[in-house]
């Protein structure tokens, strides 16, 4: 608790004054985005049409969570931490581009502070071409010295 004393005089020498006590919380709810989202924080073919995002915010408190690939397509999300502070939604992002998306989380806590917070992770659906390399730089034929058994 805090004390809020003043005092003041007016020309004619009147004096008034008041207290007020005052509760002091020094509480920040922050918001938080899951670290190693999908285990590696890559988003790839079988797991972009459910992939789960997670974090922490303020119990029972909504929220916004912004999803923004490289092309700039964006998808708004309106979400709530459950009632032990924990969010987490399940989303198709098999629209996005593939590369970075940006998670960018934001809300107000019930004090009134606004908080917010940023998270990048890799959408990677794509197969790499296979390439193959000739056994022996000099020539383009395999023989049976070429080929390893398993």
């Amino acid at each position: 608790m805090l004390t809020i004393a003043a005092t003041q005089t007016d020309a004619a020498g009147n004096i008034g004054d008041d207290t007020q006590l005052i509760e002091l919380n020094r509480s920040v709810y922050g918001i938080s985005i899951d670290d190693d989202l999908m285990e590696d924080d890559v988003v790839n073919a079988l797991e972009q049409t459910a992939a789960l995002l997670t974090g922490t915010f303020e119990a029972n408190q909504p929220f916004t969570l912004r999803i923004t690939d490289v092309a700039g397509a964006t998808e708004l999300l309106n979400l709530a931490a459950d009632e032990n502070g924990i969010w987490s939604t399940t989303q198709d992002l098999s629209e996005f581009s593939d590369g970075p998306l940006t998670l960018f989380a934001a809300g107000t806590d019930s004090l009134g502070n606004d908080v917010d917070t940023q998270s990048t992770i890799q959408k990677e659906t794509q197969l790499p071409a296979p390439t193959i390399d000739s056994p022996d730089r000099k020539s383009t034929r395999l023989n049976s010295s070429h080929l390893k058994y398993l």
